[in-house]
């Protein structure tokens, strides 16, 4: 008989109830471009979800034009888009995760985090997923942390899981996220 898997209850989405689901982190965007190689976190060979993450008080403010990398074409989205698809109550703004479907791929926590801050940055990294969490006037500030996952669970899953658990609190995806996640 299959053992019924309870998804995790990531509460209000507040830090405390991530980091109660095993994030760590919660380091600002503009840290971590500084180092090169993001070094020594997160972890170089582990897979899992990392969140973008907005503590700020301050009322939401976009650019105009979005300073991501254009590789695949200019995806800036108008500002009433912006403000549409902004979701008030929450400090989530992006839930993405790092996952291995080959045995050969070389994605990791770290190389993932690392393409979506240098797309953001405008660098030809391949991530554009959550391209809107770029136009935010204060991106540089954000706050990314992650939750290592291991086998039997798997970071499709828990991105899965968390998108769906903030669709059922918030009434919306986070912000930058188009799709809710693949299981």
């Amino acid at each position: 008989m299959a053992v019924s898997r309870k998804p995790p209850d990531p509460g209000d989405f507040g830090r405390a109830d991530l980091e109660r689901l095993g994030f760590v982190g919660f380091i600002r965007v503009k840290e971590l471009r500084a180092l090169r190689p993001i070094e020594p976190t997160p972890p170089k060979d582990a897979v899992g979800v990392y969140i973008a993450y907005r503590q700020s008080e301050k009322p939401v403010s976009f650019l105009r034009r979005s300073p991501a990398s254009q590789w695949r074409g200019n995806l800036t989205l108008p500002l009433a888009n912006l403000r549409g698809r902004w979701v008030p109550d929450s400090s989530v703004v992006y839930i993405g995760k790092a996952e291995r479907l080959k045995t050969t791929s070389t994605y990791s926590l770290r190389t993932r985090v690392s393409a979506y801050l240098r797309y953001g940055a405008g660098s030809n990294a391949r991530h554009s997923g959550g391209y809107p969490t770029w136009q935010l006037r204060d991106s540089a500030d954000l706050l990314i942390a992650w939750c290592v996952v291991k086998l039997p669970r798997t970071p499709a899953r828990l991105e899965g899981d968390l998108i769906d658990a903030h669709v059922s609190r918030f009434g919306a995806l986070p912000f930058a996220n188009s799709i809710r996640g693949h299981r």
